[in-house]
């Protein structure tokens, strides 16, 4: 879940052209810093994800609404996985 949200919030700045050192400067990090929370190697406190949805412009309700229904979607598709395989093995 949480290196789902991180994508998420990659692919966001991303859409916006802002690069690593724009959104890292408006949080108060350095560049390498703020590619390691990308990178999923440093955790990001839920101020700072506050203020990176600000700065990205993200509204919050309709990002985890977006985030649970991926991960559903998700469950679904491997459990369809799941069931197809099994019934490839009944022949």
């Amino acid at each position: 879940m949480v290196q789902r949200i991180i994508n998420s919030i990659r692919a966001h700045r991303l859409s916006k052209n802002y690069s690593q050192e724009y959104v890292a400067s408006k949080l108060d990090f350095s560049q390498s810093y703020y590619a390691r929370i990308e990178s999923g190697k440093v955790e990001l406190s839920v101020k700072h994800m506050v203020l990176l949805f600000e700065i990205l412009e993200i509204d919050y309700v309709d990002f985890f609404k977006k985030i649970r229904k991926e991960k559903n979607s998700l469950k679904i598709l491997r459990l369809l996985d799941k069931k197809i395989k099994i019934d490839f093995n009944l022949f």
